[in-house]
């Protein structure tokens, strides 16, 4: 197992956004330029875990989650605080890659079957639809993820959790507005999109860039790609 390939949802998204630069990621050691990373949403997500702590040690759901009913947070907190850590949950899918996820919470419901919750920060609501583009292979991973690496059964359903900023009050208290929104989940997926992955990568020379119609015609969809071909071309 310990020769495998190790993805994880931020590999298989670049993977999905781009085989190109998955290709060159994985077998040349060539990866994106990350830029400057915000340290906000990290500071937010560690206290969200301690608030969410506090309400599930308490057998109680936090009140956004109040339209979840009969769900009940997973009692063995000791165990999820290990699945927090990508180093912990880690599986081997159908002998071809390892694949690795932390997860941020996990529900029970009255038939005993589960569900992850994953927060969200953003800048502003979630648009409609744009929880399936952004966010569907990582709730289809930690399906996967939860049934084959925590031995719990799933019910097919994911939440994720949205946290954005709408107002400032008193000395510079900023208001955050919530909402869940539910995506069916599907592990079946998560195993195929391991084995296109690997597929991709098992090719002698990196996929061509994908190409769309773009406002001045047809142009690479990938801006990292696009970037690299423009400078090939000055360059020659």
């Amino acid at each position: 197992m310990t020769d495998l390939i190790r993805f994880s949802n931020s590999t298989l998204g670049t993977f999905e956004e781009c085989p190109t630069c998955f290709w060159h990621e994985i077998n040349r050691k060539v990866k994106r330029p990350r830029g400057i990373f915000p340290s906000l949403p990290g500071g937010v997500d560690r206290v969200l875990k301690v608030y969410f702590d506090q309400h599930m040690s308490a057998g109680t759901l936090p009140p956004e989650m109040a339209g979840l009913e009969g769900a009940t947070p997973y009692p063995d907190r000791a165990a999820l605080e290990g699945w927090r850590n990508w180093r912990n949950l880690v599986i081997d899918v159908d002998g071809i890659a390892q694949l690795s996820g932390a997860l941020d919470e996990l529900i029970v419901w009255p038939d005993g079957l589960h569900s992850p919750y994953d927060y969200k920060t953003r800048g502003a609501p979630p648009k409609e639809g744009a929880s399936e583009d952004y966010y569907g292979t990582q709730l289809d991973i930690y399906h996967l993820l939860i049934e084959q690496g925590c031995k719990l059964k799933c019910n097919g359903d994911g939440y994720l959790g949205y946290y954005w900023p709408s107002d400032v009050t008193g000395h510079g208290d900023f208001k955050f507005s919530t909402a869940v929104v539910k995506l069916g989940t599907d592990p079946a997926r998560a195993v195929k999109l391991v084995h296109d992955a690997v597929d991709c990568l098992k090719l002698q020379k990196p996929p061509d860039p994908e190409i769309v119609v773009g406002k001045k015609g047809p142009e690479i969809k990938c801006e990292y790609c696009r970037f690299l071909n423009g400078r090939a071309k000055n360059t020659n």
